[in-house]
Formats: C-alpha cells, structure tokens, sequence
C-alpha cells in the first residue's frame, strides 16, 4: 500500500531514506532550504522535491497538499528536529512521526508524543557490539 510520506531535511541520510522509499512505491516529498541538496538524491527517486525553509511546517504541509501517513525529520540539528516532530505530532495531526537525533539526553521533551526517535551513534554502538559478540559476521550490512 503506497503511503505519502514527507521528509525534512536532504542530507545524506534523508536523501537516502527518500530515495529507498520511493523505490519502494511510497510517494515521497522531501523538504530542504536549499536546493543544492537534492543532488544528493538517487536517480531513481521519483518523488517530489521542495525547497522550503525547514521550520515552516504548516507551508511544507501545504505545498505537498496531500495527507500525511509519515513523517520523517533529520535535519542536522537536534533542536530543530524536536521542534518539526512535535509540530507534526500536535499541529499537524500526522500519526507516525519519526526523528533523528544525536543527543539522548534531550529526549526528555518528546517522550510525551509518542514520536519514533532514531539515535545513531546508539545504533552504531549496537550494530558494533553485536559484532564483538559474535552475533553479526559482517558489520558492514
């Protein structure tokens, strides 16, 4: 089932998140202020791009016009991600909602939203790990 998902921010793991997506038949919108970023984007992306300044989500919501099923944010910066989830959460009414961030010790503020957190460097640190373990023979994949 296709789901119309919006993603924030086209680094190098949003551009790659979007690209796996949409190769999957979702219908991707990905959000980025500037428009340089959407380089990095596979060629088989076939969503739509918006450049839009991240923190206004109510314009991003807008420009895609569709009904959010899921709502991905990894923009560079802890703070802003908080800020857009929440947003997306509360505002927006978007059901799933998944960020990144880097600093666990801020999770504090969205515990109470019901928002999918991806930690990174505790993902590296398990995936790791599990290789030390003997759990994982290739930690490459």
């Amino acid at each position: 089932m296709q789901k119309n998902i919006l993603i924030i921010g086209c680094g190098k793991s949003g551009a790659e998140a979007a690209s796996k997506l949409s190769e999957s038949g979702n219908l991707v919108y990905i959000v980025d202020k500037n428009e340089e970023n959407f380089f990095l984007l596979k060629k088989s992306f076939s969503g739509i791009t918006i450049t839009n300044e991240i923190n206004d989500i109510q314009g991003i919501k807008l420009a895609s016009g569709v009904k959010i099923d899921t709502l991905l944010v990894v923009t560079g910066d802890d703070d802003l991600n908080i800020y857009l989830a929440i947003l997306g959460k509360s505002l927006l009414n978007i059901n799933h909602v998944i960020t990144r961030m880097y600093d666990e010790n801020k999770s504090f503020l969205i515990e109470d939203y019901k928002i999918d957190v991806i930690y990174p460097n505790k993902l590296a640190f398990n995936i790791l790990y599990s290789y030390m373990e003997g759990k994982n023979e290739n930690i490459s994949n």
